[in-house]
């Protein structure tokens, strides 16, 4: 009998490791889904206020920095600090000239996460996509274990009415 219960001593402790890291690579995936799904919330919130600039009648400066503002808690940090909300006023106000900028914004290296606005005019309806390009979902040697060679960039396409017709007529 005791002879038996010694090849089971340490079984446990190394099921209970298994089952931890299983544990721990599960709650780790999950939040970097949940990153990636608040990302693409705040693409989809940027892409609805750069149409909604563009159908009023804005121009294409305050067009950007409309979906820029929006899209702050997804542009990495600040780079000179202050919160959101006085970064949001500041933007908004002076634009690039106010000193406001965060790490997606102006990326320092090729292949950093970047937030890009483009839009388009098709008649009476206007496009706007804001896009988080090479923000990453996986790590790259993660994502090779899983079959996934580049992770899907967060990104969202707003299509609103041009409102600006009505009221801005020559």
């Amino acid at each position: 009998m005791r002879a038996q219960r010694g090849h089971s001593r340490g079984a446990s402790i190394v099921e209970s490791m298994f089952a931890i890291c299983i544990l721990c690579m599960l709650f780790f995936a999950l939040l970097q889904i949940w990153t990636w799904c608040n990302a693409r919330l705040f693409c989809r919130y940027g892409a609805y206020y750069a149409a909604k600039a563009k159908s009023t009648g804005y121009n294409d400066p305050m067009v950007l920095r409309a979906a820029r503002v929006a899209s702050i808690p997804a542009s990495g940090p600040s780079r000179h600090g202050g919160n959101d909300l006085d970064n949001a006023n500041a933007y908004m106000r002076y634009g690039d000239g106010s000193g406001v900028s965060y790490q997606y914004w102006h990326p320092t290296n090729a292949g950093d996460p970047e937030l890009q606005v483009s839009g388009q005019f098709n008649g009476e309806d206007i496009y706007a996509r804001v896009t988080i390009r090479f923000m990453t979902l996986l790590d790259e040697s993660l994502g090779k274990i899983f079959g996934i060679t580049q992770a899907p960039y967060p990104r969202s396409v707003v299509k609103m009415y041009n409102y600006s017709n009505i009221y801005l007529e020559d």
